[in-house]
């Protein structure tokens, strides 16, 4: 851990990469100087935490096992996955243009960002024309989703219409983005939802939503489809949002 945390930060005197081609070459460990060095580096960018005494121990802050984590293989995260996009954008791009496009593709970017860090999740990347995006696992999703959609005004100044997957899983996480099946399952979700409509896997619904969650919104119904790639079929749970 030590080596990979090494290699990731520029401070650090020596790279990890290289430290683990001199133990390799000469099977020998480092010297105390040496790992020393590289420790007050890591301590100085919050990664690691130093008890001084008669010896010298350390383990990994926070933040330290964030970055062991994206520098190897990821970590298994529970979340609430989201995915949406905006109806109409092909049609809205022909008629608009490309710079349009764009600009409204960088708003609906800084808009969900901004209404995800508020419920203590993140915008994992932009999808051109919609969103991957994270939650805890408790998070009220269509009140989210709503607040993003009520952020974006169409051509007509209604509201711009929005079609969303959410689904309950732990995607690997490596290097700010995500990983899996979980991941695959959100955007076939997101791909049957019709504007202005969520879709949940119904065992997402219950946990996270319920009756008593969607006293606000349109209609909900329930169904069981067969989902590309997916053997079984599953359960689902269709929101209206108006």
């Amino acid at each position: 851990m030590l080596i990979a945390l090494s290699g990731t930060n520029e401070d650090c005197p020596l790279n990890g990469f290289e430290v683990l081609d001199v133990l390799k070459e000469t099977r020998r460990p480092l010297s105390a100087s040496t790992l020393l060095a590289i420790l007050i580096q890591l301590e100085a960018a919050s990664l690691v935490h130093i008890e001084r005494g008669d010896q010298y121990r350390f383990y990994l802050t926070g933040e330290g096992q964030l970055r062991v984590y994206e520098s190897g293989p990821g970590e298994p995260r529970p979340y609430l996955i989201m995915m949406l996009d905006l109806a109409g954008f092909t049609e809205y791009t022909q008629m608009n243009g490309d710079k349009a496009a764009r600009d409204l593709s960088d708003s609906l970017y800084t808009r969900g960002s901004k209404e995800a860090k508020a419920k203590g999740g993140r915008v994992v990347k932009s999808l051109g024309d919609g969103l991957l995006t994270v939650v805890p696992p408790r998070s009220h999703a269509l009140e989210l989703i709503s607040s993003i959609r009520a952020t974006l005004t169409s051509q007509d100044g209604s509201p711009w219409p929005l079609h969303v997957g959410c689904h309950l899983g732990s995607p690997i996480e490596h290097k700010g983005d995500i990983f899996g099946s979980d991941v695959n399952l959100t955007s076939r979700l997101c791909a049957l939802a019709s504007d202005d409509e969520v879709v949940f896997s119904s065992h997402t619904f219950d946990e996270t939503m319920g009756l008593d969650g969607i006293s606000e919104f349109g209609s909900c119904t329930h169904e069981v489809v067969k989902i590309r790639g997916i053997e079984e079929p599953l359960s689902i749970t269709r929101v209206s949002l108006i």
